[in-house]
């Protein structure tokens, strides 16, 4: 599974843009900066690995686990303007 994920004109979420590997259904309308992995990476930058998704209690990819996806890698490409990679 691949996403892009865009912020809002509001800068307040991140908003799916393009996807990889699933329904554009099976997709949460938008992630929040403030929690979960996402989050997490959004705001320190850089890229994250979880090799066990289900060890992560706060995780907020409960979409991907109904997927069947048991780890992953998040990185960030920019953050607020400033291109990462």
């Amino acid at each position: 599974l691949t996403l892009c994920l865009i912020m809002n004109e509001e800068k307040q979420l991140l908003e799916p843009k393009g996807g990889f590997g699933c329904s554009a259904s099976a997709i949460p309308e938008f992630f929040a900066l403030d929690e979960g992995i996402i989050g997490q990476v959004y705001r320190n930058g850089g890229h994250i690995s979880v090799p066990d998704l289900a060890a992560q209690p706060h995780h907020r990819l409960d979409f991907a686990q109904k997927l069947g996806i048991q780890s992953l890698d998040v990185c960030c490409l920019e953050v607020r303007g400033e291109v990462l990679g």
